[in-house]
């Protein structure tokens, strides 16, 4: 899967997606770490890296996220590449 500006996401990312618009118009984003489970890549919200906060809920597999997802941080496969170096697909743009 990619994200909305024709990254790969890979596991380890983070992950930023649009939740809501608040008042005097602010946007308020989710952040999810990218994780492999056998072989679908899921986004686990940051908080259930937190000990106490583990089973919260919000686990889903990353293409139901939709197409607003965006990589804020994360390095690829092998050799490792940053995000901003990773190619973008041609239908992107």
């Amino acid at each position: 899967m990619e994200d909305k500006n024709g990254r790969t996401i890979y596991r380890g990312d983070l992950l930023k997606t649009y939740h809501f618009t608040g008042s005097r118009h602010k946007k308020h984003y989710i952040y999810h770490v990218a994780v492999k489970r056998g072989e679908v890549l899921f986004a686990i919200p940051v908080s259930e890296l937190e000990p106490t906060l583990v089973n919260c809920g919000g686990i889903c597999p990353i293409q139901h996220l939709g197409k607003d997802v965006e990589i804020i941080q994360g390095y690829g496969p092998p050799p490792a590449l940053s995000f901003e170096d990773r190619p973008k697909s041609r239908l992107s743009n």
